[in-house]
């Protein structure tokens, strides 16, 4: 079990710029109060108090690791609409360097839109379109990462853009001087595509998928994660496991099956959206910062239990990751 404090990471913490890319969308929150239900069916009847959006997806993580004092340059695609309006000009706000966003006119923006009252979700419709990215697409990207910072962030939601061709701009870039990249896996897809990464990150359930196994202690803990390493080309893999914490399975490192078990941080669980984008970004923060993989992960493990804090995708600093 790791005890390092996060305090004690941040004076080793350097300078960072990062490539984000990935699925971009907008996650809208309404929130209300349910008094009574609806005649017309057995469900409850939401009455609207207030509506809130927020980046999403790939958007968010790169939110969340320009709140870390990382440069951020974003890739990933939006179509021509009221909700990617609202994407662009929240990541202009944070001064996240839009260039590498593809509109493409043909699409509608992913929207996930969740219903909640007394802090508890109702309902999440999506609105979405799962479409492979297209020559021209690809195209954009690959100009674009050509010339964009070594250090990446991955997010694959599945929605289309993290295609196998992205990937090989991905590894080609990342493979640099200085170069990696982290993957925030989507799930069922099989993660030998991820390999060369130098860490993914993987929930319980994405991780289960692939090993075909359930995790319910440490020991199976360990032989999902090494399934999920096995099957990725056996790259660094971060299980998170909620409140149970997280395993790091690192093959070849500190011994042949290297592995660290890190304790959950105490917090009320207030919202899980994002959370998963917010511990990829602190970790590839990290390693964009000079942080090895282990104290990386820490700072994840820290950035994620703050974002379980609070309702929707909210900020997080470093300072605060300091205090846990």
């Amino acid at each position: 079990m790791s005890e390092l404090k996060v305090a004690d990471l941040l004076p080793d913490l350097g300078p960072s710029a990062l490539t984000v890319a990935g699925d971009l969308m907008l996650d809208v929150f309404v929130e209300g109060v349910v008094e009574r239900m609806s005649p017309e069916a057995p469900v409850p009847i939401l009455a609207e108090q207030t509506s809130v959006c927020t980046p999403g997806g790939a958007a968010n993580a790169a939110l969340r690791a320009r709140d870390l004092g990382s440069d951020v340059s974003l890739f990933g695609r939006l179509g021509k609409d009221d909700a990617a309006k609202e994407v662009l000009d929240s990541l202009a706000a944070a001064a996240v360097k839009t260039q590498g966003v593809y509109r493409d006119p043909q699409i509608t923006t992913t929207r996930k839109t969740r219903f909640l009252s007394a802090g508890r979700q109702l309902l999440r419709v999506d609105k979405e379109e799962r479409r492979p990215a297209s020559a021209p697409e690809i195209t954009f990207y690959r100009e674009g990462i050509a010339s964009a910072p070594v250090a990446i962030l991955v997010s694959d939601y599945g929605k289309g853009v993290v295609s196998d061709e992205l990937l090989e701009l991905v590894r080609a870039r990342a493979g640099e001087v200085s170069g990696f990249f982290v993957v925030d896996p989507a799930a069922g897809i099989d993660p030998g595509r991820y390999r060369g990464a130098a860490l993914i990150t993987p929930n319980r359930r994405e991780c289960e998928l692939i090993a075909g196994t359930q995790i319910v202690d440490a020991a199976s803990a360990k032989l999902a994660a090494l399934a999920y390493s096995g099957a990725a080309g056996d790259a660094p893999v971060l299980v998170t496991l909620g409140a149970e914490g997280a395993l790091l399975i690192a093959p070849g490192r500190s011994g042949s099956q290297g592995h660290v078990f890190f304790a959950a941080y105490r917090q009320d669980v207030f919202d899980v959206t994002g959370a998963g984008d917010a511990t990829a970004a602190a970790i590839a923060r990290g390693l964009s910062g000079g942080l090895d993989l282990s104290s990386s992960c820490r700072l994840g493990m820290a950035a994620g239990a703050v974002a379980v804090s609070r309702p929707h995708t909210t900020a997080i600093s470093l300072a605060e990751l300091a205090d846990l």
